[in-house]
């Protein structure tokens, strides 16, 4: 049987913990382009270092998971008493994280299908670093707004309204998603049809992956999870 730990909250511990690893690796990365003279502007352009520039991204990549490790025990540390507290920051956390790892999947491939091998990789070393912050952005406030739309449709349905609470869960993340994907291929003048095709996928593949991660984070803190 696992051990519990009533005021853990993994949320902050693991966005601690991403953070660190965010922090410490881009720090590494460019004392690590600047010392070696690599000259990489993008991560795109790592293989025209050659091996230098593998060697430093992986650098890179070790030194962050030390901060990782002491990004999440910071966090773990910080006792949260609120069990509802500790759950809606877990589930805006792992909302937050998988739809920017699902989203610039998405984003990426359909990009890159819409333009052609050869304009897609011109196009990513050009503007590769404006269209993953863009990306990122989209897919945080995306998040969130699918985030607080299944939690308003739950609330409603918890009232007594189930059928109206559960239409609202069911087209509330659809409609986000697909005004996310408009906006991100909009901005870069591409094709939007491809956009509001991944933004329609999303909430398919997102939605299941995050009840499965943030109800086996709460169950570290509670066993009652057990029964969601």
């Amino acid at each position: 049987m696992v051990k519990t730990k009533p005021y853990l909250c993994m949320g902050i511990s693991r966005f601690l913990g991403s953070v660190g690893f965010l922090v410490c690796s881009y720090k590494i990365f460019q004392i690590l382009n600047e010392k070696w003279e690599l000259g990489i502007n993008q991560l795109i352009d790592v293989s025209s270092a050659g091996i230098k520039g593998y060697g430093a991204f992986a650098l890179s990549i070790i030194v962050g998971l030390f901060g990782l490790i002491i990004g999440q025990i910071i966090g773990a540390s910080i006792p949260v008493k609120s069990d509802k507290l500790a759950c809606n920051i877990t589930i805006a956390w792992h909302y937050l994280a998988n739809t920017i790892i699902v989203w610039s999947l998405l984003a990426t491939t359909a990009t890159s299908i819409i333009l052609g091998r050869d304009i897609a990789k011109e196009f990513f070393t050009i503007a590769g670093n404006t269209y993953t912050i863009i990306t990122v952005i989209i897919a945080a406030i995306g998040s969130q707004l699918i985030f607080l739309s299944l939690g308003i449709s739950g609330r409603i349905s918890l009232s007594g309204n189930l059928e109206l609470g559960t239409s609202l869960a069911r087209l509330l993340p659809l409609t986000i998603g697909v005004g996310m994907g408009i906006l991100q291929f909009w901005i870069f003048g591409l094709n939007v049809f491809m956009g509001i095709a991944i933004g329609f996928f999303l909430p398919f593949i997102l939605i299941p992956i995050c009840a499965k991660m943030w109800q086996k984070d709460m169950l570290m803190r509670n066993p009652i999870y057990n029964n969601f």
